[in-house]
Formats: structure tokens, C-alpha cells, sequence
């Protein structure tokens, strides 16, 4: 394992300066107060405005489609996490608007994919049933089909951001007959569709999270995610993505994966980075593991 330092050249030192600025802007004190006070790890206009700015855009595509580099996704993700921004929810959004690409149809994905790259749209999840448990397999929320289009019935809970969502990348069994992870089917469900109820619930530490009703809600064809029955294949990458089992472009430089602690003062220091590892340039102390320094 290469543990050897990266030094930033004068082209990512500024690109470090300029971006720590830009958040910096915007995640007030303010932003921080309402994050604490209502808990939904999110914040409308900061999102916008890193959409605007090119950042999630950036974040999102390959670096051989014009996204980072390694390097600057690196910077990007460090600076996010020391000004405690509330981004919790861009994780599943970028994972969601990969899936649509990858397995749904090409007039959906761009009705999506550049709504999230702007910070208009957000995606959340549907999976884990009221009664269901950690296993997301066992799915009673049924879609049936009714022409070119489906019928949905059934409830989700823990759909996290669904208040300020647009989509629900919603599991659904196509085939109660049918043997366990051959009857699933996903969909992308707009949100504002008839027949949706949403009710905000609390965690135990706080943090607003969402029961979702689903009743007679007709969905197009078009927003099916995959083949029908074979939604656990779609499933699998996402699960693949949200646990870390795979990595776009890993480069040995890891993704910053833990939430930060509130409260605590963001550093100024200007870090060099290694491969997993954030250091003071010139220091002879031992770094600290995912942490600026």
C-alpha cells in the first residue's frame, strides 16, 4: 500500500482555495442552526447553489467526461465534510441518477439526470417495508400492470429527503407467486403523482426521516428502472454503490465516509494529501486518518 504523500500543484491549491471559500459563503451559521433544528441533513440552497456552480456536476461525472480529477474530488469531499455542509442526501441522489442511466430508458434519464446535475432535482429511496426489516427483499408494496402502465400499492418507511425529493427510486413485487428476488421490479416514481402520502417521522436522534403511502398510484412504463422481475439486479448495484463495494474512480485516494461533528470548528489549515490520508505539508507528525488537519 502506497502511503507516500501528493503534493497539489498551483492549479489544485487554487482550486482548494476557491471552493473552500465557496462553501464556506454559504454554509452559514444559520444553514448550521436550521440542520440541527429540524434535521434533514439537507439544505435547498446550498444544494442549488453548488448546482449552479458546476460542483455536482463535477462530483457526479467520470474525469474522462469532464469530472474531477481524483485529486479535486478528493479536495471537493474533505472541504464539504470540514464546514459540516448538510449533504447527506447527494450520496443517494448521484447513486440514484447513475441507476436511471445505466438501466432506465434514455427519454427518462434525460428528463433526470440534468435536473440533478443543477441541484433541481433530488432522488430518494423505497425500500425498506413498515414490517419488513433489513431484509429489502421482502416486499409486499405490489405494481400491477394496467396496460402501458402500473398500479402501486403499499407503504415504505425510513425514505429519508422524500419532502425534498422529486423521485422515489421505489422496490416493488411484480409477482407474489413468484421465487424471492425473481418478483422484484423498480421504478422511479415522481413524487408529486395521486394517490402518494407522505408522513415525516423522527429518528431517535433527531433527524427528520419519512413513512411513505402509496394508493392506487399509476406510474408510466417509462419510469420502470430495469426489466420487470428483474429489479434485484438493479438493486444489487445500488447496494454495491451505497456500501462502499465498489468505487468509480478509487485511486487509493478513499472517500471521506463519516459524518462530521457538530460543533466542532472547521480547520483553516491547508492540507497536502496522500493516498487515504490528509497531512500538513512539511509536518513530521503522524497524519490523521480522514481528518483535516
Amino acid at each position: 500500500m502506497d502511503f507516500s504523500r501528493v503534493a497539489l500543484s498551483p492549479e489544485d491549491t487554487a482550486f482548494l482555495d476557491e471552493t473552500r471559500e465557496f462553501i464556506t459563503k454559504r454554509v452559514t451559521e444559520e444553514v448550521l442552526r436550521r440542520d440541527r433544528e429540524f434535521g434533514e441533513n439537507f439544505d435547498e440552497q446550498v444544494h442549488l447553489a453548488l448546482g449552479e456552480a458546476g460542483y455536482l456536476a463535477s462530483d457526479w461525472k467520470l474525469e474522462s467526461d469532464g469530472g474531477f480529477s481524483p485529486v479535486r474530488r478528493r479536495i471537493f469531499e474533505l472541504e464539504i465534510g470540514r464546514a459540516h455542509t448538510p449533504w447527506y442526501h447527494w450520496g443517494t441522489t448521484s447513486v440514484v441518477a447513475r441507476l436511471v442511466q445505466q438501466f432506465g430508458a434514455p427519454e427518462l434519464a434525460g428528463q433526470v439526470v440534468p435536473g440533478v446535475l443543477s441541484g433541481e432535482t433530488r432522488l430518494c429511496l423505497g425500500y425498506t417495508e413498515l414490517e419488513g426489516g433489513s431484509d429489502v427483499a421482502t416486499c409486499n408494496t405490489r405494481a400491477v400492470r394496467d396496460g402501458n402502465a402500473w398500479i402501486i400499492n403499499g407503504a415504505k418507511m425510513f425514505t429519508s429527503n422524500a419532502q425534498n425529493a422529486k423521485y422515489v427510486f421505489l422496490l416493488t413485487n411484480t409477482d407474489p407467486q413468484g421465487p424471492k428476488h425473481k418478483n422484484l421490479t423498480m421504478f422511479l416514481v415522481p413524487l408529486d403523482s395521486p394517490g402518494i402520502e407522505i408522513q415525516g417521522i423522527r429518528t431517535l436522534d433527531g433527524d427528520r426521516t419519512n413513512i411513505i403511502f402509496y394508493s392506487d398510484v399509476r406510474v408510466d412504463d417509462l419510469y420502470r428502472i430495469g426489466d420487470v422481475n428483474g429489479g434485484w439486479t438493479v438493486m444489487r448495484s445500488a447496494l454495491d454503490s451505497e456500501h462502499g463495494i465498489v468505487d468509480r474512480e478509487d485511486h487509493g485516494l478513499q472517500r471521506r465516509r463519516c459524518r462530521p461533528t457538530l460543533g466542532a470548528p472547521p480547520t483553516t489549515a491547508r492540507p497536502s494529501i496522500c493516498s487515504g490520508w490528509l497531512c500538513r505539508p512539511g509536518s513530521t507528525a503522524a497524519p490523521s486518518r480522514f481528518s483535516a488537519t
